[in-house]
């Protein structure tokens, strides 16, 4: 498990713990923090790959 939280706008009303969350690989999504906002979008740092918390709280491969 690896993960870093590149950006947080926690406390902006219309974004509340919305983050970007740089991740070593797919498997590592399992483990970041649960209130973590849809919309909320973990990347590969090479960018192979990207995904977005969906509204039901999944991560959906969005690039890549």
């Amino acid at each position: 498990m690896s993960f870093k939280i590149v950006r947080n706008s926690t406390g902006v009303q219309e974004s509340a713990d919305k983050a970007e969350v740089l991740i070593e690989s797919a498997s590592d999504l399992a483990d970041l923090p649960a209130h973590l906002a849809p919309g909320s979008v973990a990347y590969t740092a090479s960018m192979s790959a990207m995904y977005m918390k969906a509204i039901d709280g999944t991560w959906t491969k969005i690039g890549g």
